[in-house]
């Protein structure tokens, strides 16, 4: 973000202040922990998403996430299971 001026430093201040008083920094925090993965067999990091959802062919059951490099077939497991 570029600010430039005194009136544009004070907004940006009063911006990350808001963001102080409603935990905005906590709350990334913790939905990078419970969103952003990292593949147990390439060590690829990733966002989870759709379409990168695995279930178990025999019953459909939610399985995890499949790495989204193509070269791997690492899947991250629920629960941090490996």
């Amino acid at each position: 973000m570029f600010v430039r001026v005194g009136s544009g430093i004070r907004k940006f201040e009063r911006l990350v202040a808001e963001a102080e008083m409603r935990n905005t920094w906590e709350r990334h925090t913790e939905l990078e922990r419970r969103y952003r993965k990292k593949c147990p067999k390439c060590g690829k990091e990733f966002w989870v998403s759709e379409e990168l959802i695995e279930t178990s062919w025999l019953d459909g059951r939610f399985a995890g996430y499949r790495c989204p490099d193509p070269d791997c077939d690492g899947i991250v497991k629920p629960g941090g299971e490996q």
